[in-house]
């Protein structure tokens, strides 16, 4: 798309979100599947996603001002709303592990659970603290199991990158952990 039309898909959709939104949407739908399906390579989460990130856009459209292009803007919200489906899909298997846990020890003793909840919670803030890169490819390895070969597929970035994304994303974790445990 040229950036003459561009600017003035902005204006249109500035002025008349309503009105422009349709159009909005064909030209943009594709650019901001592609911007998931590069970290998820599910097609049917990445359509899901793509609905709520245009969904979202039409919630606020009378309230927005894109200073940039509104394809950087779309993708920015793309790589945003997919981190959180990372995120609620880890904290969604926490809970199905909890879940395990308690069926198979239904009597742990309450300050257990208790230590156990408040260092998951710490967890899960040190891995959000993570550099946005870093915390994608961590998210990817842990807890959608892929490989880094994988991982560097989908992201289309080397292996390598991929080996030092996690190895910082791990040394952070530990740093993050050896804190935790100075606190208690």
């Amino acid at each position: 798309m040229g950036v003459q039309k561009e600017e003035s898909l902005l204006n249109q959709f500035q002025s008349n979100p309503g009105e422009a939104f349709p159009e909005v949407f064909k030209t943009y739908y594709s650019l901001v599947c592609d911007q998931i399906y590069r970290v998820l390579g599910n097609p049917r989460e990445v359509e899901d996603i793509a609905q709520e990130v245009f969904f979202e856009l039409y919630q606020k459209r009378n309230r927005l001002t894109i200073n940039s292009s509104l394809g950087a803007y779309l993708k920015r919200m793309a790589h945003t709303r997919t981190l959180n489906h990372i995120r609620d899909k880890k904290m969604k298997w926490k809970e199905d592990e909890t879940i395990l846990l308690q069926v198979s020890d239904p009597d742990p003793a309450i300050d257990q659970k208790l230590e156990v909840g408040e260092l998951d919670e710490f967890m899960t803030n040190a891995i959000d603290q993570l550099p946005a890169k870093c915390r994608i490819i961590f998210g990817l390895k842990r807890f959608e199991g892929l490989s880094n070969r994988a991982i560097a597929e989908k992201l289309d970035i080397s292996i390598k990158t991929v080996e030092n994304q996690m190895t910082t994303a791990l040394k952070r974790l530990k740093s993050a952990l050896s804190h935790y445990k100075q606190m208690e």
